[in-house]
């Protein structure tokens, strides 16, 4: 089975003006953490999965250097795995350059007790799909981080349904994915609009939904939808709506 962990958006110094906007649209956020790498985040949690607001404190000067130079704006696709050692060796055997697994960790306060929550992550060298990262995440401590506290929201949001992407070659993107990920062909649909490609990739908690964009140069991930338990209306995120 295929999970989808989490959404980064990178928010680069404006991680709290960025979370008041996200508070403003009716999200319940956790409060800022700080990793032990360097990075500080908020996070909107939802049933199975959740998005992350990445960035750093106004003032500091970055630690990570994977992230210090990215824009403001949807930026990573993180997948589940339960063993990074064993996702490690699967993405080699696989053809692909992924960097050793790391682990990362950050305090937290529970019941009024000191607690750490802990990951292991697995990244790659190269990205393989070009203007979109993407890596995996085991969480060690998943009682830290699916607090009831933080899963309700006053928009009502409980889920994240879908995410687009859009790409120069759909088709390529998705066989791609695909070998990242181990999926078989029963989980990708194809189908046309107004002549242009669809791609849809069906995960066990949420749909990836790829589009031809014959003008780009780059992939890139376009908007997230959200469930509302209480509406017909889905909650469409755009980062524009967070700018």
């Amino acid at each position: 089975m295929t999970y989808f962990d989490h959404l980064v958006i990178t928010a680069r110094d404006q991680l709290e003006p960025m979370a008041l906007k996200a508070e403003k649209l009716g999200f319940n956020l956790t409060p800022t953490a700080h990793h032990n790498i360097g990075s500080a985040n908020r996070l909107i949690m939802l049933d199975s999965s959740y998005i992350e607001l990445l960035g750093w404190p106004k003032g500091v000067t970055p630690q990570r250097p994977e992230i210090s130079e990215l824009p403001i704006g949807l930026d990573a696709l993180v997948f589940r795995i339960s063993d990074a050692q064993r996702c490690y060796e699967s993405l080699k055997l696989a053809g692909f350059e992924p960097d050793a697994p790391s682990h990362l960790s950050r305090p937290l306060i529970v019941d009024g007790q000191a607690v750490t929550v802990q990951f292991d992550t697995v990244r790659f060298k190269t990205q393989p799909i070009p203007g979109i990262r993407i890596y995996f995440c085991h969480h060690v401590t998943p009682q830290y981080v699916w607090l009831d506290e933080y899963l309700k929201h006053s928009n009502s949001s409980t889920k994240l349904e879908r995410i687009e992407l859009e790409s120069p070659d759909a088709k390529k993107l998705a066989v791609c994915l695909c070998q990242i990920l181990g999926l078989s062909s029963s989980m990708v649909q194809e189908s046309h609009s107004n002549g242009a490609l669809k791609v849809l990739v069906r995960l066990e908690n949420c749909l990836i939904v790829i589009r031809d964009n014959k003008n780009l140069d780059l992939s890139r991930i376009e908007l997230c939808t959200l469930d509302n338990s209480q509406s017909s209306e889905e909650l469409i995120i755009s980062i524009k709506e967070l700018n």
